[in-house]
């Protein structure tokens, strides 16, 4: 976003001058500065790159535009991936901790519209004999002699992204670590591409790594002290016609005990078994 350049009238494709305004502020400028190179250069063609955020911030200066009978025109250039187009897709979880395999698998919805129909599931074995359930309607742990310890539905889906409330992964993930008085430690990769997020409580640690464009969490390296102890590696499918049912099972029939919600606890919780044993 914030890119805007005065070209030749006759649609060449060469440009004459280019301006970045990400320098600037391209959530508040490039949209106004871009009319502004329009009232300096009138004999120029001045194109303005502006991403959905940008220009929903700055859509009022069409009124601008108008009052100064600049020619301006839009087009739409939609070039999300087919996930994101659909709304919602499937992820995959694997990975291990303490030696014991992780496996898991949920669904995950992008925006608000479609989160009431695909709304968030997901479900992940530990080993072979604990597993965690968060099925939309109730959320458990439990293990093979089903003691069960119950949460509110979307429990956990807390220290995971959550598109569809409308922040970004790295934000939801920095909050959650906040609602439970936890620090966290944020930078960005060298790449630029990702980020990452180190989330400690007592002598564990949550290292996050963020992939920035497509606002997923792509992995998360778990430390007790200075050792690591595993890791988790999350893949979401573009293509979701051959994928397998990732229907999230049904918590088993009998009662649990109501516990405190854990939030992203529970994920310090999966690095010590012992405590869902």
């Amino acid at each position: 976003e914030g890119n805007f350049y005065p070209g030749d009238t006759n649609g060449q494709a060469a440009l004459k001058t280019a301006f970045d305004a990400k320098t600037l502020d391209s959530y508040t400028i490039e949209f106004p500065a871009a009319m502004g190179a329009q009232v300096a250069f009138p004999d120029k063609l001045v194109i303005d790159i502006a991403g959905d955020g940008s220009i929903q911030m700055n859509i009022q200066e069409l009124a601008t535009a108008v009052q100064y009978n600049l020619p301006v025109g839009a087009r739409v250039v939609d070039n999300r991936d087919q996930m994101h187009k659909r709304g919602w897709t499937f992820f995959t979880i694997t990975g291990d901790i303490n030696g014991k395999q992780i496996s898991g698998r949920g669904r995950l919805p992008f925006v608000y519209a479609t989160h009431r129909d695909f709304y968030p599931r997901l479900q992940v074995s530990i080993g072979s004999d604990i597993k965690v359930i968060d099925n939309g309607r109730q959320a458990g742990v439990f293990n093979l002699n089903n003691t069960l310890l119950t949460c509110t539905a979307g429990q956990f889906f807390k220290g995971l992204p959550r598109p569809w409330m409308g922040l970004h992964t790295i934000d939801i993930i920095r909050r959650d670590a906040a609602e439970k008085h936890l620090p966290f430690e944020t930078k960005r990769l060298p790449d630029g591409s990702l980020a990452e997020v180190t989330i400690l409580s007592g002598g564990l640690r949550l290292t996050y790594i963020i992939d920035m464009q497509n606002d997923l969490v792509t992995r998360i390296d778990l430390f007790s002290d200075d050792a690591r102890i595993g890791q988790l590696d999350f893949s979401y499918l573009q293509d979701i016609d051959s994928a397998s049912d990732f229907d999230a099972a049904a918590l088993p029939a009998a009662a649990g005990q109501a516990g405190d919600e854990p939030g992203i606890l529970w994920l310090f919780q999966l690095v010590q078994l012992e405590q869902l044993k």
